[in-house]
């Protein structure tokens, strides 16, 4: 391997890495911090975890979209990496798309339209989130890689937020 090889595929391995730490950092805050987010005694946790998510995937699709544009060194920028965006999509994908879709239709059968984009009427599932969560789902089905950090914050997480309502139950 000459030095040119060696330089490219230095840089190709520094923008996967770079890719991976954003996924691995996007799912220890949600699997982590998101939890434990609440304010005014549960009364806004509705509101404040949505509000929470839609900060998190805004971070993460603006992050991945720096990474994406400026840190890509490969000669080939015309052409996306088929092993990063445009893998074969797997039965998983397919289902996320198809829901995606009956929810554009849905809402837009909806007498209710507006709300139904915002879904302020109910638990705020409406057809935004629905599109933030399939966007989310396929920027990190395609860069999230096993990590140890992820499964310890969900572990001491988990542990704090049991000891959160073992002390509400002592109304402490």
């Amino acid at each position: 391997m000459n030095k040119k090889n060696k330089k490219t595929t230095t840089k190709t391995a520094k923008y996967y890495t770079r890719l991976k730490y954003i996924g691995i950092s996007f799912s220890a805050i949600m699997l982590a911090i998101f939890p434990l987010y609440l304010s005014d005694r549960y009364f806004n946790a509705r509101h404040d975890k949505l509000n929470l998510f839609y900060f998190l995937a805004g971070v993460l699709v603006a992050a991945t979209a720096v990474v994406y544009i400026f840190f890509d060194d490969r000669k080939k920028k015309d052409k996306i990496d088929k092993e990063f965006f445009l893998k074969t999509f797997s039965l998983v994908d397919w289902a996320i798309i198809a829901f995606a879709v009956s929810a554009i239709i849905s809402t837009c059968t909806s007498p209710y339209c507006s709300s139904a984009v915002t879904g302020s009427m109910g638990r705020n599932n409406g057809l935004l989130l629905i599109l933030v969560y399939t966007v989310t789902y396929f920027i990190m089905s395609r860069i999230y890689r096993q990590n140890i950090i992820v499964p310890v914050g969900v572990c001491i997480s988990s542990a704090l937020v049991s000891l959160l309502g073992i002390v509400n139950q002592f109304y402490w």
